[in-house]
């Protein structure tokens, strides 16, 4: 389930564990690992795709969370898909409170984290090509 998948991110953050998100292709997806140089290759895919910088984050537990670091929060918590993958529509936003109204609660409260800025890649035709 969707939310088991979640309840596991939060454990393993808080655990010390490393996560990193990208926004992905359709609205509020997002890509989550463990491999941050992955992600900053599928940021610079979608940069060049979309015309514009995608970031890449590291996510934090809340109890981590810092002023200036913003919330990605699941806003649609679903069964599961094919082959166990979690079905989660995401939303990135600037504080705690708009986290706290927008989470999914179909299935109890459910967790949300701090992301902090890795990298912002910019598209390839543009000179200034990343920025830590």
């Amino acid at each position: 389930m969707s939310i088991d998948w979640l309840l596991d991110l939060q454990k393993s953050l808080e655990f010390g564990k490393e996560f990193f998100a990208v926004q992905g292709v359709g609205k509020g997806v997002w890509i989550i690992s463990r491999d941050k140089e992955a992600l900053i290759s599928q940021a610079k895919s979608l940069a060049d795709a979309k015309g514009f910088p995608i970031t890449v984050y590291k996510l934090i537990p809340l109890s981590e969370s810092v002023t200036g670091c913003v919330y990605l929060v699941p806003t649609k918590v679903e069964e599961s898909v094919h082959r166990g993958e979690p079905n989660i529509q995401w939303s990135l936003v600037e504080t705690k409170d708009a986290a706290e109204l927008i989470r999914d609660l179909s299935q109890g409260p459910s967790p949300y984290f701090g992301a902090l800025e890795v990298i912002t890649v910019n598209p390839s035709n543009n000179p200034s090509s990343q920025k830590p």
